[in-house]
């Protein structure tokens, strides 16, 4: 288990499929929160990872927005 530090790590995002629609991305641990810890997570056995970027392309930005359209819900009011 991770804890939230300063070390940089790197990253890539994958869409459902398998397919690597960024990487290398540059980013530190924010948040770590296990699989079985009480919190709501969307399936059981997954665990929830909270990131900040840091030093994002233009490119990357726009790979990781696109994503986020893409493959992610709104959330409700």
């Amino acid at each position: 288990e991770a804890a939230p530090g300063n070390s940089l790590d790197q990253l890539a995002i994958m869409t459902p499929d398998g397919e690597i629609l960024v990487s290398g991305l540059c980013c530190r641990i924010v948040s770590d929160i296990p699989a079985g810890s009480g919190s709501t997570l969307p399936e059981s056995g997954h665990a929830r990872r909270g990131v900040s970027f840091e030093g994002l392309t233009m490119l990357q930005t726009e790979r990781i927005n696109q994503f986020i359209q893409n493959h992610t819900s709104e959330m409700a009011n």
